[in-house]
């Protein structure tokens, strides 16, 4: 996948099936939301051999591959249908897209040539691309090529809502969310614990913080709210597992992201080497689903927060990555 930025997102696991989404409680506000392409990208370089030659198509290579470079500037960092990782190029991008495109308007997988072997693509997944880039990319390559864009999406982290939901409905492509859990913190284990320090190499808890968890953390407390709040959105998802046979908060916490299956493919809940508690607790999420009253228990919480906000304060999906 090629992405805008060479820093590592959260681990990938299988996709879950969803259900019903419950978007009147957050309606993309899309007044505020310039969805028209822009013209400040560049041009193809002339380095890329594709096997697709006609112009209308190498005109809309151009958006991507130029789309890509402005997003990150960086020149590593893109796997190919499992050949094994390739420089990340503006030219092996508008390749791989080329590719792409033209097995979606022939009904098959597309061909491009690396290393002077052919490599076949059947579509192509972006990651921490934003609202315009996602929109002007797939406005120039049509449906069916770009299938997927991986972001932040949770309770906390709601910016998809913003822009990015319209994006992903009017040109049929979903999201691979991270972060739902965000580091964990969405979870019985904070429910009632006092603040931890995110400072101090020891917290005020029995286990140190990761990494993941120290940057979780600070969007809670320096974003989206206080402690405080938290502990009242943690309480509120536990009232609900306990209302849906005793799931879990992270249960009712991933099954609020997958609701919004309208734009919502799958959740990539991570993992750390060698511990596997919350595999089965995972499986949970399955089977059943918010209900009006669950929904409008949690947006009440994340009313008083500054979650909305978010997509100003730190801007738009990924932008903490560029």
């Amino acid at each position: 996948m090629s992405s805008p930025s060479s820093d590592q997102s959260d681990p990938t696991a299988p996709s879950m099936t969803t259900t019903t989404t419950a978007a009147e409680y957050y309606p993309s506000p899309s007044s505020s939301y310039d969805s028209s392409p822009s013209s400040s990208y560049g041009g193809l370089p002339a380095s890329v051999q594709l096997l697709a030659t006609e112009q209308q198509q190498q005109a809309a290579i151009a958006a991507v591959a130029a789309a890509a470079a402005a997003s990150s500037g960086a020149t590593e960092g893109l796997m190919l249908d499992g050949v094994s990782m390739t420089p990340v190029t503006a030219a092996n991008v508008a390749a791989a897209a080329s590719a792409a495109a033209t097995g979606a308007s022939n009904g098959v997988d597309g061909a491009l040539l690396m290393d002077g072997e052919e490599v076949r693509i059947g579509g192509i997944g972006l990651v921490n691309f934003d609202s315009t880039r996602v929109d002007e990319i797939c406005a120039s390559l049509g449906p069916g090529v770009i299938l997927t864009n991986q972001v932040q999406f949770s309770l906390i982290d709601t910016r998809p809502l913003y822009g990015m939901a319209e994006v992903c409905r009017r040109h049929g492509l979903k999201l691979l969310t991270y972060g739902t859990l965000c580091g964990g913190f969405l979870s019985d284990k904070w429910l009632g614990v006092p603040e931890p320090n995110r400072y101090h190499e020891e917290p005020t808890l029995r286990d140190p913080l990761t990494p993941s968890q120290k940057k979780y953390l600070d969007i809670i407390l320096s974003a989206w709210g206080t402690w405080s709040l938290f502990q009242q959105l943690l309480s509120v998802l536990r009232a609900i597992g306990d209302r849906h046979q005793g799931a879990s908060i992270a249960n009712v916490a991933t099954r609020w992201v997958l609701d919004h299956d309208d734009f919502v493919g799958a959740v990539i809940l991570g993992a750390r080497l060698g511990v596997s508690d919350n595999t089965d607790d995972n499986l949970k999420v399955c089977g059943w689903r918010l209900t009006k009253e669950d929904q409008a228990s949690i947006a009440a919480v994340l009313a008083k927060s500054n979650g909305k906000e978010l997509i100003r304060t730190i801007g738009d999906c990924g932008a903490e990555y560029r």
